[in-house]
């Protein structure tokens, strides 16, 4: 869905979809987007007049908890991957999971890929996202140092190692990483 627009609470554009994290064809991780600021910024470029914008400037509410949760429930139409399914359909539907903050569920989805393809680096790096969560940083720690094992140039699994270093004030460990 890259190019569609990213909304607020109140259904304003607060930006423009950009990127996805992706390793290997397969959706993990984060979403990127593009700033409506930055976006104003360059309209001149695109011979679009500021007078036809209507820029609003103040800040949304913040969502109560039952109202985030609300809209993640209405968004939830993850289909879980059939009895056939392979390794990329579980880390995908993992990683479904683990956005909505189903971190259990993402785990249960990652070992299942695990269990097809226990050397994939994907599987452990989405676990150890999800184990993150869950602020169970010594697990995550051994995630993605089996990630980085399968895939010694897995940036995204060294980056997120040493900040699982980090939270557990292991300084030494996460600068090594």
């Amino acid at each position: 869905m890259s190019g569609g627009p990213v909304f607020d609470t109140q259904g304003r554009v607060i930006g423009i979809h950009g990127q996805i994290e992706a390793e290997d064809g397969v959706n993990i991780g984060y979403s990127l987007g593009i700033p409506s600021k930055k976006i104003l910024g360059l309209i001149d470029n695109f011979g679009i007049q500021k007078e036809w914008l209507r820029v609003e400037t103040s800040a949304p509410p913040f969502p109560e908890k039952e109202e985030v949760d609300h809209i993640l429930q209405m968004s939830l139409t993850i289909a879980k991957p059939s009895k056939q399914a392979k390794e990329e359909d579980w880390i995908s539907y993992g990683n479904q999971l683990w956005r909505f903050r189903k971190y259990s569920d993402a785990i249960d989805a990652f070992d299942k890929a695990l269990a097809i393809n226990p050397k994939s680096s994907l599987a452990w790096y989405a676990r150890g996202l999800a184990v993150s969560a869950q602020h169970n940083y010594v697990d995550a720690v051994r995630c993605f140092s089996k990630a980085v094992e399968f895939k010694p140039d897995f940036y995204a699994a060294w980056r997120k190692k040493g900040d699982a270093h980090d939270s557990l004030k292991q300084y030494g460990f996460a600068l090594d990483a």
